[in-house]
């Protein structure tokens, strides 16, 4: 089964879902690596003269924390996280700090979603690349969209 995660609101159940061993992380599909900016030195060494909100920049990754989150590691130990503060977006700050709450970890794997078609900028390619895909169920807004 193949779900894509389109808005937070909805990725905090499936986050859930993952830590109490109802699913595998293979099963699902995130948007990019989002961490709670408070804990960003915890787990990266960051050049405070560069910005991290964009997920633009490799940093390595704290030797403490890379057996902690393997799938954010690249195979030479880097990462490019994209940090996350509370000013920038209220809504995903509290979705990431919810996971924090079950998991310890202030972190949340994503990716693009892209098959077989340029990346998705909005709903409609959204919906038209779920449509067009193997994906099995679809969160977007505050909607869960199931394939029957």
């Amino acid at each position: 089964m193949s779900y894509y995660i389109h808005t937070p609101l909805i990725s905090l159940a499936i986050s859930f879902l993952l830590l109490i061993g109802s699913y595998k992380l293979g099963e699902i599909i995130f948007l990019n690596k989002k961490l709670l900016s408070e804990f960003a030195e915890e787990y990266f060494v960051l050049n405070k003269n560069l910005n991290y909100k964009f997920m633009n920049v490799i940093c390595d990754t704290q030797i403490s924390k890379r057996h902690l989150i393997p799938g954010v590691v690249n195979i030479d130990n880097t990462s490019r996280p994209q940090i996350v503060e509370r000013e920038d977006n209220n809504l995903y700050y509290d979705l990431i700090n919810e996971f924090y709450k079950l998991s310890k970890i202030p972190i949340l794997l994503n990716t693009s979603l892209n098959i077989s078609e340029p990346i998705c900028r909005n709903s409609d390619d959204t919906i038209s690349s779920f449509l067009n895909s193997e994906i099995d169920i679809l969160a977007i807004g505050n909607n869960l969209i199931k394939r029957i």
